[in-house]
Formats: structure tokens, C-alpha cells, sequence
């Protein structure tokens, strides 16, 4: 729950990072004679290089810029696969030798998820630490900086691009259905108020239930996962067919969230069949829950785009250039949004 809180200050943090540079772009336009205040964006590279940001900030208090090879993909990144290794080992090493230089009482009140790694386990964890429990056991021992690293990278490359790409996919389809970016922003209204530089508080997001809405309803329509691997742990009967036990089985997900059977209208973009309504067992699965196992970040993806989405639209209108063309979709291990084109312009009246 700590590191949930500090996530949604980062996202504003970096967020204002980046209005300032759009400010600067819009100048810069202004001074080439270019008067029609619109910021062009191919939404799908930045929200990748923002995502970026988020995690990196969240988990190691570092930024991508301190990352050689994360703008632009430089000769470095090419050229050596142990870069991203070696740079995060060293900024956890760093921070556990800062963190051993502290005096024996002086609290982290930090909420970056590198000092919740390193702690646990130690004198330092906030949720307490017995000093009678057997060290040898590996759950009751601190972990390893190698350790540390694998849950970093796990986040960074298992959650940006899913989240990027779903972040793509919202944008995308509030801007094609007016009456839903109308109801949002109604919505922003009813939790934040009319002070649009109201800071968004943890305990706002959970009152966004449309904003949810409309997430799920993309992820129905834009699956990520159109199939998912599965094996059978039985011999079963399915249909009439009969699967012998360890046999692989690719569940279609696509198919699923477009059954007419279970989903009323099932190509329309619908986002209040998921207000006030309970839903079939396994007809909804994007996050895979009960299929293998909950996807251990659904949490922080969640608050990433309430938080980004409730960002960008308050205080900014989008259009996309390609007002006639599907969303773009590329699959490679998962669905990608690419060459989402835009151009943002800050809102003349927010309410």
C-alpha cells in the first residue's frame, strides 16, 4: 500500500515534468511562426518512454535518463545486452550502502519499492522484524541484490509495454465515443472538483468507477492476451472431446469477451455493462484471474492509467489524426498499440 501511494505522486511528478517540456514545444512552435497550439504526438512511443519513467522512478528513485540506452535505443543498448543489469546493480548497491550509513534508529520513510526490497527482512523492515526466526530458512532471510534486480526487471519489462499498450488502446476509444469522454470528465468533476490543479489523491482513484468501466471495456475489446497458454492438470471431457491430462490448450480470449452468448452487443463499446452488474464466471479474464495465476501488477497498472488518463484528459483535448481508421494493433507476444498519432491541445474551458 506505500509504494501504491507513492506511485500515484510520481505519476503527477513526472506528469508536470513533461507538461513543462510540452509548454516549451508549444514556444518553440510559436517562435517558427506556428500558431495553432496543437502538441503532435505519436501516443504509442511516448507513453512507452513515460511508462519507462514511471517504474524506473517508483522502483530505483532514478529516472531513464540516468539509464544509458533507454532514448532512442543508443548504440550502447545495441551493442551490450548486460547494460540495463549492470546500471540497476549499481544503483542497488549504491542505495544499500547509503541505507547501512544510517544511523541504527533513523527511520526510511520512503515509499520507492527499493527500499521496501531492501529492508525486508532487516532491523529497518516497517512491518516489524524478529530477530528469533531461523535465518537459514529462506523466507526470513534479506534479499540478495541479485534478487532485488530480477523483481525490478520483472516490472519494468513484464509491466510497461501491457500497460502502455492498454493506456493506447483507452485514448483511443474515448476519443471515438464522445458521449463516454463526456461522462468521464463529469466524473472528474463529481471526485476532484473544478480545481484542476487539485492534486489527485490514492483515495480518489478508487471513486473513479466509470474510468474503471472504461478500461475494462477496452481490455474486452482489445484483449492483450488473445490467447493464452494453458496445459490440462486432469483428463477431462470438454464438449464431447475428451482431453488427456498434460495436454496443451490455448484458451481464445479474443472469442471470449466477443461471445454473443455472454456479452450483449459484444462489438460495441459499451462501458456501463460493467457498472452495477455481475458478470459470468471466466467470461472476463484480462488480468488471467483463476485461469494461472492473477497478474501480480494489476494493482499498480490500474492506478497508472486512472492516474494518467485522469491527467490528460482534465486539463487537455485529444484528437486523433486518423479519425476513420480501427485502432492499430500489432501482436508480438502480446497486443501493441503503435502509430497512434495525436495532437493534444490544452482545454479554453475545463468545466
Amino acid at each position: 500500500m506505500r509504494f501504491l501511494r507513492g506511485l500515484s505522486k510520481s505519476i503527477q511528478h513526472i506528469f508536470n515534468d513533461v507538461e513543462f517540456n510540452w509548454n516549451k514545444q508549444l514556444q518553440q512552435r510559436q517562435q517558427q511562426k506556428i500558431n495553432d497550439d496543437l502538441i503532435p504526438l505519436d501516443l504509442s512511443v511516448w507513453s512507452r518512454y513515460f511508462l519507462t519513467d514511471i517504474i524506473l522512478s517508483t522502483s530505483t528513485k532514478s529516472s531513464s535518463n540516468n539509464l544509458p540506452g533507454f532514448k532512442g535505443l543508443s548504440e550502447t543498448f545495441k551493442r551490450n545486452n548486460n547494460w540495463l543489469f549492470y546500471n540497476l546493480l549499481e544503483i542497488i548497491k549504491q542505495r544499500r550502502n547509503e541505507i547501512a550509513l544510517l544511523k541504527e534508529k533513523e527511520p526510511i520513510d520512503s515509499s520507492d519499492l527499493l527500499d521496501i526490497l531492501l529492508t525486508i527482512n532487516t532491523p529497518r523492515d516497517p512491518n516489524g522484524f524478529d530477530e528469533g526466526l531461523d535465518q537459514n530458512d529462506n523466507n526470513n532471510k534479506p534479499m540478495s541484490d541479485n534478487e532485488i534486480l530480477a523483481i525490478i526487471l520483472d516490472i519494468d519489462i513484464g509491466g510497461r509495454d501491457p500497460t502502455a499498450s492498454t493506456f493506447c488502446f483507452t485514448v483511443y476509444n474515448i476519443c471515438k465515443h464522445p458521449k463516454v469522454l463526456q461522462k468521464f470528465r463529469e466524473e472528474i468533476v463529481d471526485v476532484l472538483g473544478t480545481d484542476f490543479l487539485r492534486p489527485i489523491l490514492f483515495e480518489d482513484l478508487s471513486k473513479f468507477k466509470y474510468l474503471e468501466a472504461v478500461i475494462k471495456e477496452t481490455q474486452r475489446i482489445i484483449p492483450l492476451n488473445p490467447l493464452i497458454p494453458l496445459q490440462s492438470h486432469n483428463k477431462i471431457s470438454l464438449n464431447g472431446h475428451m482431453i488427456e491430462k498434460d495436454t496443451p490448450i490455448w484458451l481464445h480470449q479474443e472469442k471470449l469477451h466477443k461471445d454473443e452468448n455472454s456479452w450483449h452487443k459484444s462489438e460495441n463499446f459499451i462501458p456501463e455493462r460493467f457498472l452495477n452488474k455481475e458478470l459470468g464466471n471466466n467470461i472476463f479474464i484480462p488480468w488471467c484471474e483463476g485461469i494461472i495465476r492473477n497478474c501480480p501488477g494489476k494493482n499498480m497498472a490500474m492506478i497508472i492509467l486512472k492516474c494518467l488518463l485522469i491527467l490528460l484528459f482534465r486539463k487537455y483535448n485529444i484528437e486523433l489524426v486518423d479519425k476513420l481508421s480501427p485502432a492499430k494493433v500489432m501482436y508480438f507476444g502480446i497486443n501493441h498499440s503503435f502509430n497512434l498519432k495525436v495532437n493534444i491541445k490544452k482545454r479554453e474551458k475545463f468545466y
